[in-house]
């Protein structure tokens, strides 16, 4: 199973607790994998960094985890219109791991980049991509505050600027698997082709939706399998 090694956050967020250039690892120092938690204090974003995550797998608008709780977080608003919003996460590879006599262990980015005209009215773009990383070009090599200006010289203000850029950038290589959609349900058989468990996604969504009442997850587990 893929596990989570690092997060990036970029021009996104609710207006009170914008995640723009938010980024972290959570790898041990050998670049493992590491078990983590999300610490803040009320409305610092903790809820919002989940949703935005499970937005990446669970992308239809009746499956958004801001569309589902009584928090009141509309996912549109997780969006300045006309900018660019990207979430990108890096996965390992199952099966790609340090064994003696074997290259580097390999690792996925999985991302979105959205781009709303009209928040009232739900009217957005948005774009799904993934690709393997290599010593040449990884999650960091995308155009997000994090990583501008140092690293990455532009900062698209379209979405067709910014599929251009990925292509561009990632696209150049077989090894790379670089691939790109704006199809929800093209995208959701992508990621099972590449071995992501949405179900998974959708256990550990309604997990978060019950914040850890285990009691109250276990309900909602029976009533999603009824």
């Amino acid at each position: 199973m893929a596990e989570l090694l690092s997060v990036r956050f970029s021009k996104i967020g609710y207006r009170d607790a914008r995640l723009d250039g938010l980024s972290y690892s959570l790898t041990l120092s050998d670049g493992s994998p590491e078990n983590a938690l999300i610490i803040g204090s009320n409305s610092s974003g903790k809820t919002s960094q989940l949703h935005l995550l499970f937005s990446i797998f669970l992308p239809h608008h009746n499956e958004l985890v801001s569309e589902k709780d009584s928090s009141g977080r509309h996912f549109a608003y997780y969006f300045e219109e006309n900018e660019i919003g990207f979430v990108a996460t890096e996965w390992t590879i199952p099966g790609s791991g340090n064994l003696p006599g074997m290259a580097a262990a390999k690792t996925r980015v999985v991302g979105r980049f959205s781009q709303f005209t009209n928040r009232e009215r739900y009217e957005h773009t948005t774009v799904f991509f993934s690709f393997i990383a290599d010593s040449e070009r990884g999650i960091d090599d995308l155009p997000l505050t994090s990583s501008i200006p140092h690293r990455v010289a532009i900062s698209p203000k379209t979405v067709h600027e910014a599929k251009k850029y990925l292509r561009e950038l990632f696209d150049d290589k077989p090894s790379r698997e670089f691939y790109l959609t704006e199809g929800m349900s093209d995208w959701q058989k992508h990621l099972r082709r590449i071995g992501y468990n949405i179900e998974q996604f959708k256990l550990m969504m309604q997990f978060t939706m019950s914040e850890g009442d285990s009691s109250s997850f276990l309900k909602k587990l029976v009533r999603l399998y009824k």
